[in-house]
């Protein structure tokens, strides 16, 4: 299943079982996730910790798009 279309679902559907185990039990629930059409879904599931992608990837989002600005030219700025 991992690196099909079917991931994201099979993802999704063990983390909202995931969710409601840990409230069944008084439990807190903590995800990771790498998006933050994921973050704002894991809120919704009832997630109170939630660890948005690494550190890696958000600096290197971050260069990419000061690396695309750069090269844009002037007239398009």
């Amino acid at each position: 299943m991992l690196g099909t279309p079917a991931q994201k679902d099979a993802l999704r559907d063990y983390r909202v079982r995931l969710a409601e185990a840990a409230r069944k039990h008084g439990k807190a629930v903590s995800m990771a996730i790498d998006s933050v059409e994921g973050v704002r879904e894991m809120i919704a599931l009832g997630a109170t910790i939630v660890n948005y992608s690494s550190d890696t990837a958000v600096l290197r989002s971050g260069y990419a798009a000061a690396i695309e600005e750069i090269r844009r030219p002037a007239a398009k700025r």
